[in-house]
């Protein structure tokens, strides 16, 4: 987020050495309403899954990580099973506005399943989840 304060667009620093997950996100629009400016990065980032997919056995493998002219890792790590914690950055800039998002524990470990793939649920008691409940129409356990 240091880089974001200063209007700059980069990584906080090198991926393997930060104790936590990082997404970095810029549009040109500048003043941009911040709460908007989450919401269009962190959609921008989910997107890849559409674009790009992940796979039959929703494994991050190295072969998925390393393909040409693809990137998954912005949506992978936003969904990455074992990070619970999240924090956003939004900065104004005079020739941009910037997004980052910081994920604890990270994700992306190579050769290890995204998330566990379960049955959609069609109640509340299908919820495994502490303080979840079933939306029905997504068939998803959301945590409220």
């Amino acid at each position: 987020m240091k880089a974001a304060k200063k209007c700059i667009f980069q990584r906080s620093g090198r991926k393997t050495s930060l104790s936590y997950g990082e997404n970095v996100w810029m549009t040109t629009a500048v003043k941009r309403d911040k709460a908007l400016a989450a919401e269009h990065a962190c959609q921008n980032w989910f997107s890849e899954l559409e674009r790009f997919g992940v796979g039959l056995y929703n494994i991050l493998t190295t072969a998925l990580w390393n393909r040409p002219r693809t990137e998954i890792g912005h949506y992978t790590q936003m969904v990455w099973q074992e990070t619970y914690k999240i924090g956003c950055y939004v900065e104004w800039c005079e020739k941009m506005t910037l997004a980052v998002c910081h994920y604890s524990p990270k994700g992306n470990t190579p050769n290890k399943p995204i998330y566990e793939n379960g049955s959609p649920c069609r109640k509340d008691v299908d919820c495994r989840c502490e303080n979840c409940r079933c939306s029905r129409s997504e068939a998803l356990c959301i945590v409220q």
